[in-house]
C-alpha cells in the first residue's frame, strides 16, 4: 500500500523541480556608454580649414564616421579636415551591445576681406555691396551654437548673423580703423574682439578689447595693430545676456 503513496510523492518532486527550473533569471541591461562633446558644439560656422572633436567618453574608442579613434583618460580629440559648405560628422561610441551617437554639423564660410582700395565710398555703393552679402549668405541668418565662456560651470547662448553689425576694415596710419553696421535689437554694449590666430572668433570664446555701450558709436581704431593677419569680429550683449556677433574680416599688416 505504500508504493503509490511513495510514487505520488516522487513525481511531485519531479514536477517542482521542473518548474524551478523555469524561474525566469534576472537580466542586467548594458550601461549605455557616455559620449560628451565640449567643442565644437553640435552645430557651427567656420572660416577654418581643420577643426579639433574634442569631448569626453567612459569607452576605449570612439568611432568619427567607420575611423577609429584613440581615448586617453577618459578625453578624445580628433582633427576634422572642413570642406566649403556643409560638413557632417557622425561621432559614435559602443559597447558591442548599446551604441550613444551624434552627429557634428560645420558651415564653412568665406572670409570677408576689406581693405583701404575696397572700401565704400558713397551710400550706393554701400548698398549693392550690402545686397550682394546678403544675397551670398555668407553667414546663416541665426546659428546657435554651444560655447564654452571664461566661467567653466555656466553658457552663454551665442548667435551669428549676416543683417547686423557688418565689419569693414581699412588701415591708416594710426591702425586698423572699424567700422561696422548698426545693431537692431536691444542691446547692453557692443563689444570688439580680435585674434592674431582664430579666424572663427567670436565673443566669449574670445575675450572683448574693446566694448561700447552707445548705440550710434559704430567705428574704432585699433593702434595695436601687429604685422601679418589680423581677425576682427563685433558682437553686441542683449539685455538677457545672451550674445549675437556679425560677420569676420581681416586685415593684413605687412
Amino acid at each position: 500500500m505504500q508504493k503509490p503513496f511513495i510514487l505520488a510523492l516522487s513525481l511531485m518532486a519531479l514536477l517542482g523541480a521542473g518548474c524551478a527550473s523555469q524561474t525566469p533569471q534576472t537580466r542586467l541591461t548594458p550601461k549605455t556608454p557616455t559620449l560628451n562633446l565640449l567643442s565644437p558644439g553640435l552645430y557651427s560656422t567656420t572660416t577654418a580649414s581643420k577643426l579639433n572633436a574634442i569631448g569626453e567618453t567612459d569607452a576605449n574608442v570612439v568611432y568619427l564616421g567607420e575611423t577609429q579613434n584613440e581615448v586617453k583618460d577618459g578625453k578624445f580629440d580628433i582633427e576634422l579636415d572642413i570642406k566649403e559648405g556643409k560638413n557632417e560628422f557622425p561621432l559614435s561610441v559602443g559597447n558591442g551591445i548599446v551604441t550613444s551617437t551624434m552627429t557634428i554639423v560645420v558651415d564653412k564660410v568665406a572670409e570677408q576681406v576689406t581693405t583701404k582700395d575696397q572700401g565704400l565710398k558713397t551710400d550706393d555703393e554701400k548698398s549693392k555691396t550690402n545686397n550682394k552679402i546678403n544675397s551670398d549668405k555668407r553667414l546663416p541668418g541665426t546659428t546657435d551654437l554651444a560655447v564654452t565662456p571664461k566661467a567653466a560651470d555656466s553658457s552663454v547662448p551665442v548667435s551669428f548673423s549676416d543683417t547686423e553689425m557688418h565689419l569693414t576694415i581699412s588701415q591708416s596710419q594710426y591702425g586698423a580703423e572699424l567700422s561696422w553696421g548698426k545693431a537692431v535689437e536691444p542691446f547692453q554694449s557692443y563689444v570688439l574682439v580680435k585674434s592674431e590666430t582664430d579666424p572663427s572668433l567670436y565673443f566669449p570664446k574670445v575675450f572683448w578689447f574693446k566694448a561700447i555701450t552707445s548705440l550710434d558709436t559704430r567705428s574704432w581704431t585699433d593702434k595695436d595693430l601687429k604685422s601679418g593677419k589680423t581677425y576682427y569680429r563685433v558682437c553686441k550683449i542683449k539685455p538677457d545676456q545672451s550674445v549675437t556677433c556679425g560677420n569676420v574680416a581681416y586685415i593684413t599688416k605687412q
